[in-house]
């Protein structure tokens, strides 16, 4: 978390981490959003590729969790043209999927991912310190 100072008191106050979270599978996006919430993230939610992939042009977020079956615009294609108009972003991005094809994983780590987990291998506690471990070696 980062203190930043209060304008009006002077006194430092805590601003949370901002996670965008694309996973269309209401009961999965419960979880980590609950999770992440109590872990101190802040957590937007997106069930479409399209929208996650405008949320991602129009605000900041600290870290990305994509799944890659999902409506709108599979989580590969907004990773390819976030990181298209993005090359610079050192955002990272934890793609969060049931698909664990080969060649998947290999385009997710090329288009930038930084970690490739199979759901039903990971808990969202096991997630939130890949989140918090991903964003120290950021700094």
């Amino acid at each position: 978390m980062i203190t930043v100072p209060d304008q009006l008191t002077n006194q430092p106050q805590i601003t949370s981490r901002k996670i965008l979270l694309v996973e269309d599978d209401f009961f999965i996006a419960d979880i980590y959003n609950r999770t992440l919430s109590k872990a101190g993230f802040s957590v937007q939610l997106s069930a479409d590729g399209l929208e996650g992939l405008q949320f991602l042009n129009t605000q900041f977020y600290d870290c990305l969790l994509l799944d890659l079956m999902i409506p709108g615009l599979n989580g590969l294609e907004l990773l390819k043209q976030w990181k298209f108009h993005n090359p610079q972003s050192l955002m990272p991005v934890i793609v969060l999927t049931n698909f664990g094809v080969d060649s998947y994983i290999k385009q997710a780590y090329d288009l930038g991912a930084k970690r490739y987990f199979i759901k039903t291998s990971i808990t969202a506690e096991q997630i939130v310190k890949e989140i918090n471990q991903l964003l120290q070696e950021s700094n």
